[in-house]
């Protein structure tokens, strides 16, 4: 009987507690920039002799260069200037036939991307 009874005032006090709704996730009031693209990268790997800049062409950048962020591959490259249509950046340390580059953009909702991209290994004679 006694195991009843807290069992039922359990049932009650659960019943009479109504849950709070989870917060949202996704916040409606928040501008986001357009979603970036890239159009073109400069050099193209097979004229990599010895730049040191690379070029990516594209739209919805950031003019502010901290709010840009380029990867090749999983290497992050600096960024010397940007304007919304071009980022310059410095060459990453790696080569490689198939590198993917990611530009990622501060309140931009997704990213942009370009493969493949090849990079050469400086040679010295």
């Amino acid at each position: 009987m006694h195991r009843f009874l807290l069992f039922c005032i359990g049932l009650i006090l659960l019943a009479a507690c109504s849950p709070e709704k989870p917060k949202a996730i996704w916040n409606p009031t928040v501008d986001l920039n357009g979603t970036p693209t890239i159009s073109q990268v400069l050099p193209s790997g097979e004229q990599f002799f010895a730049d040191m800049e690379i070029h990516i062409k594209g739209t919805n950048f950031s003019a502010n260069a901290d709010d840009n962020a380029v990867y090749f591959d999983s290497e992050k490259a600096a960024v010397i200037s940007s304007s919304v249509d071009e980022l310059v950046v410095r060459r990453p340390k790696l080569a490689g036939d198939s590198i993917t580059i990611k530009v990622v953009v501060r309140d931009a909702y997704t990213f942009a991307t370009f493969s493949p991209y090849k990079i050469e290994k400086v040679k010295e004679e």
